[in-house]
């Protein structure tokens, strides 16, 4: 192998590192993204459950509050009416009836002010949840439009990066590209990796002397990592 054929190997080690990177970059990005725009939905789902609690305690409130109005004028009703009765038998049946009515009112005016209180907390909750909408809202307005920027210009790099690192690798002498193909159907990646001091990049294990020996006597030529079974080359 030429000199030329292991600058390339180098080329195409740096394009790849460069390319993985900047798929790194950009997945943190696009998970800040997504953990920005959740941190919002959840916002959003919990005001539109307090929301909704709301309107419903509101709804039943009224209900009672009907409920007791209806039966505080049935009872003032009542108790004119049962004055006016001489009968004792019919008297002593609307008495009772009364009673039964102002007992019922009673539950019902406990049930007023349970709702009262009730009301208010939700009242309280429902600010709270509108107030964090607002806040999740202005923090999404504010990061999420720096980082779709981010994203589009990293996803420009990596375009241009996968553009260059296929036309470095259309550079190899077809045995290494062969060999490089046969890699990614076997899931290693990269097919390829340089020499760092005494040890392969691509599994970071230290080589044997002798391995290292050969290559550095032939600058020019390439081996098999033993450990991980790339291609690898001393970059010059």
């Amino acid at each position: 192998m030429s000199l030329d054929s292991i600058q390339t190997l180098a080329l195409l080690d740096d394009t790849e590192r460069e390319l993985k990177h900047n798929e790194r970059q950009l997945n943190d990005v696009e998970s800040q993204i997504a953990e920005v725009r959740h941190a919002l939905t959840q916002a959003e789902q919990d005001l539109q459950h307090k929301e909704e609690a709301y309107q419903t305690a509101k709804a039943e409130f009224a209900s009672v509050n009907q409920k007791l109005e209806e039966n505080t004028s049935r009872l003032k009703t009542m108790e004119k009416q049962v004055m006016q009765i001489r009968n004792q038998k019919e008297f002593i049946a609307s008495k009772m009836q009364v009673k039964s009515v102002r007992k019922l009112c009673s539950q019902l005016e406990d049930e007023y002010l349970e709702y009262e209180e009730k009301i208010e907390g939700l009242k309280s909750d429902l600010d709270t949840a509108q107030a964090q909408v607002a806040k999740q809202t202005t923090i999404f307005e504010e990061s999420v439009g720096e980082l779709q920027n981010q994203s589009e210009t990293l996803a420009k790099q990596i375009a241009e990066n996968t553009k260059k690192y296929d036309g470095v690798l259309l550079q190899l002498e077809p045995k290494l590209q062969q060999f490089y193909n046969r890699c990614l159907e076997r899931g290693i990646s990269p097919a390829f990796a340089r020499v760092t001091g005494t040890s392969c990049t691509g599994c970071n294990t230290e080589l044997l002397p002798q391995l290292l020996n050969e290559m550095r006597t032939r600058p020019d030529s390439y081996r098999s990592c033993p450990f991980c079974f790339r291609i690898v080359y001393i970059a010059q």
